[in-house]
């Protein structure tokens, strides 16, 4: 019997430096306080450490904060009434479930003077679950390439040309319009600056890069998610639309959702000079499923005021040929399309879906609503009644930029 105390008697004491040796795993919720600056990584901006994997992580208090590197993977990341300003290219948020509630916003420092090699800044949430609440938002304008930078810069002096990337940007008098540059199925480049360097005022920036990657679920907005090019001043182009990726699972949001990024308008007045607008950039949303995202709105218009799609020129002058040009939609398939497209669902905005080269339907309603399916070659059938009203533009077969 005693070698069976013995045995016993073991597993007993092994049992109890297992049980102790068992790190706590239970989640820690941690809230930003302040009063050590703006920094992440300052462990009293949070009452003693920074969050560590796992945590619950809030900010709010009209709390300003600089996120310079990796998040740790926390379990929530929660955001209101409050600001965190992402640094650097490869700076990822990451937990399972972000939110963003009112008055929470994600954003990036100034626009940055890269022409080459490595971009400075974007907004890169790596997420299962992500909510955009009304009134939250992602806000990448003019946080892109600074003026007269970027693959898609407008060139000129004193009448400066708009900025290209989702289509080109437009012409200003004297100089290079931007020209289109990027990938629709993934556009992950901010835009580029407008052009002009002579009279001193300020050109439009470029919008900046936003990426979302939410694979296996879900991406819902409610509020915005915007990269537009900055607005000149003066005889300046204007910055193009910037970059926008997600990636998940199901795509959803109502009619208060937007997603954005348009190019930036010419300085009121200035137009008639013969400055460029903008063009506007790119926005890809790869899902699986839709669920209420056919409530969603898109824009990827080119700038107003100066020479853009946006205004109505004659054959004769041809100015038609130098606007400034939308920009790109890329969706996997057509489940956002339906036989009455309204609410400025899609606004100014070329759609590329791989494979959608033709569309049969028994009736067709566009309402407050401008797109083009931007198939070199289109089939649209329509049986019965086609109805374009209420500012509403349909382009079928047509390519701009590229």
């Amino acid at each position: 019997m005693k070698p069976i105390r013995a045995m016993r008697l073991c597993f007993a004491s092994l049992a109890c430096f297992l049980f102790l040796g068992v790190p706590d795993t239970t989640a820690i919720s941690k809230s930003w306080v302040g009063g050590s600056g703006n920094n992440w990584f300052t462990g009293a901006n949070w009452g003693g450490t920074y969050p560590q994997d796992g945590d619950d992580v809030t900010i709010s208090g009209a709390a300003s904060v600089l996120l310079t590197n990796d998040t740790a993977l926390l379990g929530s990341f929660n955001i209101t009434n409050a600001t965190l300003t992402c640094s650097n290219w490869f700076t990822r948020i990451q937990a399972t479930n972000v939110w963003i509630r009112n008055s929470g916003t994600l954003t990036l420092p100034n626009a940055f003077t890269t022409n080459g090699g490595m971009m400075s800044n974007r907004v890169y949430l790596v997420c299962t679950n992500l909510t955009v609440d009304r009134g939250g938002k992602i806000d990448a304008n003019s946080k892109g390439y600074a003026a007269f930078y970027g693959p898609g810069k407008g060139g000129g002096v004193n009448r400066g040309c708009g900025a290209g990337y989702g289509g080109k940007g437009g012409w200003g008098s004297e100089g290079t319009r931007g020209g289109a540059y990027g990938s629709a199925s993934a556009p992950t480049a901010p835009g580029s600056g407008g052009g002009a360097t002579g009279n001193g005022a300020s050109t439009g920036h470029g919008g900046g890069a936003i990426r979302i990657d939410a694979a296996g679920g879900t991406v819902t907005v409610n509020g915005t998610v915007t990269a537009n090019g900055g607005n000149p001043v003066g005889h300046f182009g204007g910055g193009s639309g910037g970059g926008i990726m997600i990636s998940c699972s199901t795509f959803a949001g109502t009619t208060n959702g937007l997603i954005s990024a348009n190019g930036g308008d010419v300085w009121p007045g200035y137009g008639q000079y013969g400055n460029g607008a903008g063009a506007g950039g790119r926005i890809a949303v790869i899902y699986t499923t839709v669920t209420g995202g056919t409530a969603v709105r898109f824009s990827t218009a080119s700038g107003t005021n100066g020479w853009s799609e946006d205004q109505t020129y004659s054959d004769a002058d041809c100015r038609w040929l130098l606007a400034a040009e939308w920009g790109t939609l890329y969706l996997p398939n057509n489940a956002l399309l339906s036989t009455t497209v309204k609410n400025r669902l899609f606004h100014r905005t070329r759609l590329v879906i791989p494979g959608f080269s033709s569309w049969a339907v028994g009736s067709l309603t566009v309402s407050n609503c401008s797109f083009q399916l931007a198939e070199s070659a289109f089939t649209l059938t329509v049986t019965n009644n086609m109805t374009i009203d209420g500012g509403g533009i349909l382009r079928v077969g047509m390519t701009n930029g590229s």
